[in-house]
């Protein structure tokens, strides 16, 4: 998958979750790479292998915290979600019970 690719995805769960207590760690954490993924994404900056560097290990924690496949082309953070009910059993954050009830 593209780096552009995953500093979207990156940029649309941190729109998702910016108030949520619960992504509090990943935000403290990749508080280098988030930034930089909503600067790339919005085409205000170029990349250096550094910054590359940043945002791939930001993708893989974002992966690591929605406890999903981080070798998997997502298209973007429905495709994630998709994949994390896919392994819950349905279950998700906007699902209302799980599909095999």
């Amino acid at each position: 998958m593209d780096i552009e690719t995953k500093a979207k995805i990156v940029m649309q769960f941190t729109y998702e979750n910016i108030n949520e207590s619960l992504a509090q760690d990943f935000f403290d954490y990749n508080d280098l790479g988030v930034p930089l993924s909503i600067a790339y994404s919005n085409n205000l900056c170029t990349l250096k292998d550094e910054g590359i560097k940043v945002i791939e290990e930001t993708y893989v924690n974002l992966c690591d915290e929605m406890e999903v496949p981080s070798d998997i082309d997502y298209e973007d953070i429905t495709d994630l979600h998709d994949k994390w009910r896919d392994l819950n059993n349905g279950w998700g954050p906007d699902s209302k019970e799980p599909k095999d009830k």
